[in-house]
């Protein structure tokens, strides 16, 4: 369960810069919904933490010589730190915010004269004829929703995480360029399609094809690659 720590960690400190950095006022859930979509790279940190101490301190090679496979590591490291991803794709079903998947920009603040003083019931505030402010009822915010965008927020962290675990754990430095350059390119594929899709331009579902991609690519790797019997 050691990359199981090491992606909660990392995780974790996510969360936390993220409530240090963000504007006051905001609940915890909402602080912890928008750290969701950090859950794939948790669990990337997580593997790859793992199996660099691992193969720094000379148990894969000790494992490896008593006739261990690489699978006996990868696999638990995998697991473990999957379970990261677990919860952020259960969080996600349950009903969590998904404003880190598909970001909308904040709509501008209405005022209307009422006859005696402006009200803004967007930001719960009444401005008096004399200037004067004064405290009136928020107006309640729609949920904004998109079709199938629930599902797609799941299916993108299930399916980047497992992947970003699995690359972690077989991550050598033969394999940096590589892995690199995929991970590159499915994140900014990622991040576009999650833009387009609040957008509305395109369905949510389409923003899963780039984790999928890379999930195959990790498969694929993980079934070729023989991790070095020596750090």
């Amino acid at each position: 369960m050691r990359a199981f720590g090491y992606a909660a960690f990392a995780f974790g400190l996510a969360f936390a810069l993220g409530a240090a950095t963000d504007e006051g006022g905001l609940s915890l859930a909402t602080r912890a919904s928008r750290v969701l979509p950090l859950a794939p790279v948790a669990a990337l940190v997580g593997t790859l933490w793992a199996a660099t101490r691992a193969r720094g301190r000379g148990e894969m090679r000790a494992a490896l010589a008593l006739g261990a496979t690489p699978l006996d590591f990868v696999v638990p490291w995998t697991a473990g730190a999957s379970l990261v991803v677990a919860f952020a794709a259960a969080a996600l079903g349950a009903g969590a915010a998904m404003d880190g998947f598909f970001p909308a920009p904040p709509s501008a603040p209405h005022f209307a004269w009422t006859g005696n003083a402006f009200e803004g019931p967007d930001l719960g505030i009444r401005i008096l004829g004399d200037g004067q402010l004064e405290a009136m009822a928020k107006a309640a915010t729609a949920a904004r929703t998109l079709h199938h965008g629930r599902l797609a927020a799941v299916l993108v962290t299930a399916l980047s995480g497992v992947a970003m675990a699995l690359l972690g754990a077989t991550w050598t430095s033969a394999h940096t360029r590589r892995y690199l350059g995929s991970l590159g390119a499915a994140v900014a594929l990622t991040v576009v399609a999650l833009q387009a899709a609040a957008a509305e331009r395109i369905t949510p579902l389409l923003a899963t094809l780039p984790g999928l991609a890379l999930a195959l690519y990790a498969g694929y790797e993980c079934r070729r690659t023989r991790l070095a019997r020596s750090p």
